[in-house]
């Protein structure tokens, strides 16, 4: 099991890769959008958001992988890191970043044009498609690993949604398959010839043969919410179950209806 420091320290890892994200996200509004025309703004918005998308997934897909390694080779499994690697999740297509940039752009060209509403999906939805490749390499390195992994939705925060409750309510996700490939929903890779480690064995990012895409829909245990703050947590022993993590509570959690409503996103 991971260590308090090992978890506060990839929090906080993946915390100021959103942050970062969100700072330049600002910039851009602000830079822009008083002076273009609402037509103007968004085809930049358009060209931009998928950039940006891209840039911090595809460092949140590395961050992922090595907190994967990481936590393996803490744990002093048999597979050494030679014969399994985790597996580095592509960053979101540019079509899925486009369509959510669409979709948050609307209350902007409502009657009432809230472009505060629209600044604020936007936000919203940056940080789930960043994080989205961090949760994918755990995901997909979870099926591949030799050991039977599972993935353990984890709330944290003041607050937790009624779909994160009744994901944490089941416990670890186990995805593994015989063969150790990965499971229907991704496809291996971007085209690129790149292996994803140089000659030192440090990671490459930016397109990475050995990576994986996600195909369609996220398989319901790696569905995310925007602004969600839950953590997935590797699970191979009981030993690997967080102090503050009871299955029962959620359970109790869950078939109470208690949690904060949320629309969920189909893509």
């Amino acid at each position: 099991m991971a260590s308090s420091a090992q978890v506060s320290e990839i929090r906080q890892a993946s915390g100021q890769l959103v942050t970062l994200a969100g700072k330049e996200l600002d910039s851009f509004w602000k830079a822009l959008f008083q002076s273009m025309s609402p037509t103007d703004f968004r085809d930049e918005l358009l060209k931009f958001y998928p950039d940006l998308i891209t840039t911090y997934g595809d460092t949140a897909g590395v961050l992922g992988a090595d907190w994967y390694d990481q936590v393996r080779a803490a744990k002093g499994q048999g597979v050494t890191a030679a014969q399994f690697r985790a597996i580095i999740a592509m960053p979101t297509p540019d079509e899925q970043s486009i369509r959510t940039a669409k979709w948050a752009l609307g209350p902007y060209f409502d009657e009432q044009a809230d472009s505060a509403l629209s600044l604020s999906r936007l936000q919203g939805s940056m940080q789930r498609l960043v994080m989205q490749p961090f949760r994918d390499s755990i995901w997909y390195s979870a099926a591949s690993d030799p050991v039977r992994t599972g993935v353990l939705r984890k709330p944290t925060g003041l607050t937790t949604c009624k779909f994160c409750i009744k994901l944490a309510s089941r416990g670890p996700v186990y995805s593994y398959t015989a063969s150790g490939g990965t499971t229907a929903g991704g496809v291996v890779g971007r085209g690129s010839t790149r292996t994803g480690f140089d000659a030192a064995g440090n990671r490459l990012s930016g397109g990475i043969g050995g990576g994986i895409k996600t195909r369609g829909t996220q398989p319901p245990g790696n569905r995310f919410h925007d602004d969600c703050d839950c953590e997935s947590v590797i699970i191979q022993s009981q030993a690997d179950y967080p102090a503050d993590y009871d299955q029962k509570a959620y359970e109790r959690l869950y078939q109470q209806g208690s949690g904060v409503g949320r629309d969920i996103p189909t893509d």
